[in-house]
């Protein structure tokens, strides 16, 4: 091997002027051009640091992937696979041919929706897998596309820029209380309460002493009001007053109306952090709206317990703290909450019977619904209270 010829060779790890010098250059590759070409010798040569590895990188990768997850159901549910699906099991050729891609691609994303369990497999045939039937599918009475719409772009929204965030989180509470003042995003938050909490809520309530003569209910800070919608549907006698923001009554009238609950549900402007309800209920219910006060909630409950008539009940459905290590959907939720200028996403029951007992409510109640991670908490005014 020649020295030109060696110095050729290693030309392809230097500079790119290098290498045109030794392929152009008439008289060869300058006296400069050489000495950068020549290799330092073996004793001056930097060997590679290999580190030793002492713990898998899985858990990282994890992370990464499942980062993926919501653009890939998304994509899904906008090639309307789900909704293919619904009509029988298909191949990915069948698919392919419907959705306009190429069978490889579209057997990969269906592979991708079967490692995150939207989809089954028998053979060379895919269907829905049941989560996705009830909640993907466009002509499902149950379907969750507006709410995974409404999280997405909240979520989106929160974490795009988690550090300014979490330097200046003190406006965002406003910023996002006004963000559900439109029809469209109340009902996602509505029927995202059809997947199992409304359900929940309604056989919690209907068990309380003295539901069914019960004649007037305050949903506090119901907005949608499908909580309610529920409760009437349960008890004929019923009438709903659907409290909240000023800003929040005006879309959710709209949406009770379209619901064809009008003339048994009103709305009335209520910020209850400075105002209490008017009038006595016989019961009153708060969904996910307490955890502003997380810390005083005696406050709060005092406020909400003047206006229940004697033998009337509060009920309350929160998000519950997890005991030991935390499943990302509470932890998400919790962050998120924090982001947006909440003290917490959770209250336990402990610190509610503690507030109730504080405020004179007596006999509560619990269940916990696995699915949500929700806590029903309900405790009553004992009868002869003064109002």
């Amino acid at each position: 091997m020649s020295p030109r010829y060696t110095r050729y060779t290693y030309a392809v790890y230097v500079p790119e002027f290098i290498e045109y010098e030794v392929r152009h250059s008439p008289g060869g590759p300058s006296a400069s051009s050489i000495k950068a070409l020549a290799l330092p010798p073996q004793e001056e040569r930097t060997r590679m640091h290999i580190p030793h590895v002492t713990a898998p990188f899985r858990p990282v990768h994890r992370i990464l992937a499942a980062g993926c997850g919501t653009r890939i159901l998304q994509a899904a549910m906008e090639l309307r696979l789900f909704d293919e699906l619904s009509k029988g099991p298909a191949t990915p050729e069948e698919l392919a041919a419907i959705i306009q891609s190429t069978p490889h691609q579209t057997e990969a994303l269906l592979e991708v929706l079967r490692s995150l369990e939207l989809v089954e497999r028998e053979g060379r045939a895919y269907q829905n897998a049941p989560c996705a039937h009830q909640y993907l599918v466009q002509s499902s009475d149950n379907c969750q596309a507006p709410f995974i719409s409404m999280l997405t772009g909240l979520y989106d929204s929160a974490l795009s820029d988690i550090p300014s965030r979490m330097k200046n989180a003190h406006g965002e509470k406003e910023k996002m209380e006004k963000g559900w003042a439109t029809p469209e995003v109340l009902e996602g938050m509505g029927r995202a309460s059809l997947r199992g909490p409304v359900q929940a809520t309604l056989s919690f309530v209907q068990n309380l002493p003295g539901f069914d003569e019960a004649t007037t209910l305050c949903d506090m800070g119901g907005n949608h009001g499908f909580y309610s919608m529920a409760l009437l549907d349960a008890n004929p006698r019923l009438y709903a007053t659907v409290c909240d923001l000023p800003h929040v009554t005006g879309p959710a009238r709209k949406l009770h109306e379209k619901y064809g609950y009008a003339k048994r549900m009103e709305v009335k402007n209520l910020n209850l952090e400075t105002e209490s309800p008017d009038g006595v209920y016989d019961i009153i219910f708060a969904s996910h709206i307490l955890y502003s006060w997380k810390g005083r909630m005696s406050e709060v409950i005092g406020k909400l317990s003047r206006s229940l008539k004697p033998g009337g009940w509060l009920v309350l459905n929160h998000m519950a703290p997890t005991e030991g290590k935390p499943n990302p959907i509470n932890a998400l939720m919790a962050f998120h909450a924090t982001l947006s200028g909440y003290p917490s996403h959770s209250l336990s029951q402990h610190e509610l019977e503690t507030a109730c007992d504080a405020c004179g409510l007596k006999e509560t109640t619990t269940a916990f619904d696995d699915d949500s991670w929700a806590l029903l908490f309900a405790a009553r005014k004992p009868m002869g209270t003064k109002i």
